[in-house]
């Protein structure tokens, strides 16, 4: 640990500070089938970084669909919640509320769960309020199973202290 602090006070620099949701169910979800372009749980709110970079995510398939998520990021609730398994179609005028869409679609598949990464996505957030909001749907029908509900997590490089 000595060895580190001399290292930083020589070369001044600092690590990069990141934070992480950790792994977060998706909520609202039930286990009945859903057609394709139906949400996939109900919209939530995540504390974050008010500036930041989004820079990587994951979602957690534990019930083994390996089927594609879409993950939507706005800085702001939607004018109406979307019902999980109800067609997944933004109110009008929300879609300028809408700062990113995660796409999972590839699957490191696992014998009776399956996860998707996006690393390095590089994306820069303002939240002025210190929190987002995720509603998750997905472009093809499917149907979760109940006791193996999906997560999904969030990694951020905020520019500046984190919840101090």
């Amino acid at each position: 640990m000595e060895v580190i602090r001399r290292i930083l006070e020589v070369v001044g620099t600092k690590p990069v500070p990141s934070y992480s949701t950790g792994p977060m169910l998706i909520p609202g979800t039930v286990a009945a089938a859903a057609a394709a372009g139906d949400a996939l749980g109900t919209q939530w709110r995540v504390r974050c970084p008010k500036n930041s970079i989004l820079q990587s995510a994951a979602y957690y398939d534990l019930s083994f669909l390996k089927a594609q998520v879409n993950v939507v990021v706005s800085r702001e609730p939607f004018t109406i919640q979307i019902a999980d398994n109800a067609a997944f179609d933004l109110p009008a005028g929300d879609e300028l509320k809408v700062l990113y869409e995660l796409q999972f679609v590839a699957f490191s598949t696992h014998v009776t769960s399956a996860i998707s990464f996006i690393d390095q996505i590089g994306r820069v957030l303002r939240f002025p309020r210190g929190e987002c909001y995720l509603q998750a749907w997905m472009p093809a029908a499917f149907t979760p199973v109940a006791a193996k509900l999906p997560f999904i997590s969030l990694d951020f490089l905020p520019d500046e202290e984190i919840f101090p």
